[in-house]
């Protein structure tokens, strides 16, 4: 079996990271700065911690088989190969396709992202959608370039 992608859902998906950073944004300054802080701050850190690894813990994976969905090192969705050309692929976020790179370099530099902004832009969800339009198969947090470039090129080699 070959893997062409492995891949974690991404932090930058706000999906992750707005649950995780507005506990450890609240319990920080309460723990460190107040006298009895740590009380309420503590529990709060850790909840951010449990929540990171908790929606840190899906893995995408596209191999020599298909499309694997991973929780736990358990499969928790599978599209074979062979079924993926006959469904309807539908990206949201992600690199807008149609801009060249130094455009989006600049607009990135130009409301203040700078570099970071390159990786943040590149993370949205993949639904696989099946001929009557009902979803098959979600993959939320993903790099999406990197995702469709694995999957074009298992595709490649599957014919």
């Amino acid at each position: 079996m070959r893997v062409y992608f492995r891949g974690r859902r991404n932090f930058w998906d706000p999906r992750v990271s707005i649950p995780v950073l507005i506990p450890i944004s609240i319990g920080l300054p309460l723990t460190f700065l107040t006298l009895n802080g740590w009380v309420v701050g503590l529990p709060l850190i850790l909840l951010a911690l449990y929540l990171l690894f908790d929606k840190m813990g899906w893995v995408y994976v596209v191999d020599s088989e298909g499309v694997k969905v991973l929780r736990r090192r358990r499969v928790k969705g599978f599209i074979p190969l062979h079924v993926i050309g006959r469904l309807t692929v539908r990206v949201r976020g992600g690199k807008p396709r149609d801009w060249g790179r130094v455009t989006l370099g600049f607009a990135c530099l130009f409301i203040g992202g700078g570099l970071p902004m390159w990786w943040i832009l590149d993370v949205g969800d993949i639904t696989f959608l099946g001929p009557d339009g009902r979803r098959v198969l979600t993959l939320r947090g993903v790099k999406v370039s990197g995702f469709l470039e694995a999957l074009g090129r298992a595709l490649r080699n599957h014919r």
